[in-house]
């Protein structure tokens, strides 16, 4: 029945809401949608995905849950969250992308991957659109 359905929000548990939210948000760079003091939850634009984080201490995950964002230029990410003071993974190739790994102030890991030249129409199709704006 949902076999055609791309799924098109996902919620991640945080301890410390404003603490995620500045990480998601400024710097990573999601776009905030909504702030709900009342449901301690935020949204946030993922390409076209929504990023929903809640604060639940009790409910962080320990490595149950792996966001992956696909970006345009791994190691210029990679260096711009190096000089906010953020820890990340040397880039690695996986012959189809790029892959650099992180965690969140939860320590929660993240992957931030970049599809190679040859593989990029096929994430395109994949997703059915253009990762990226033409230059």
């Amino acid at each position: 029945m949902l076999s055609s359905v791309m799924p098109d929000k996902f919620s991640i548990f945080v301890s410390d809401l404003d603490r995620s939210l500045h990480f998601y948000r400024d710097l990573l760079g999601l776009r905030q949608l909504w702030f709900s003091e009342q449901l301690n939850n935020a949204g946030l634009r993922a390409g076209n995905n929504v990023l929903i984080i809640e604060q639940n201490p009790e409910r962080v995950s320990n490595g149950g849950f792996r966001p992956h964002f696909t970006v345009p230029d791994v190691k210029q990410v990679r260096q711009a969250l190096l000089d906010a003071g953020i820890t990340c993974s040397e880039v690695e190739d996986y012959g189809m992308f790029y892959h650099v790994t992180l965690n969140d102030p939860d320590g929660q890991m993240i992957g931030l991957l970049e599809p190679q030249p040859h593989y990029l129409p096929r994430m395109e199709e994949f997703v059915g659109r253009k990762l990226f704006a033409e230059a």
